[in-house]
């Protein structure tokens, strides 16, 4: 493993950290159960694992060749969907609960 892999690692670990510290004090992930540890592992090891099976399959199909975005690039577009998606499912649930009169 190279060293710029393991600082893009670090980085991508400690900013999934941050997110779970900060979900103690105000958060839109009200329905995730235990907080800080999943939104752990939603913003910080879902997206390094994401990056890193779809740079290994980059690297199978073109040996030889780099990926052309680093695994932190492909992180940080992991959480952007991952953040639209929680956001929507957040807006159902709201919405579903003002319905419902819950």
């Amino acid at each position: 493993m190279s060293r710029d892999t393991k600082k893009e690692i670090f980085a991508v670990l400690v900013v999934g950290t941050l997110f779970a510290m900060t979900s103690f004090w105000n958060t839109p992930l009200d329905f995730l159960p235990w907080k800080p540890f999943s939104v752990f592992l939603l913003f910080g090891v879902v997206p390094l694992l994401g990056g890193a099976l779809y740079l290994r399959r980059l690297r199978r199909q073109q040996p030889g060749r780099e990926a052309p975005y680093p695994l932190l690039t492909w992180a940080v577009i992991y959480w952007i969907i991952l953040l639209f998606l929680l956001a929507f499912i957040q807006g159902i649930m709201r919405g579903v609960g003002y319905i419902t009169g819950r």
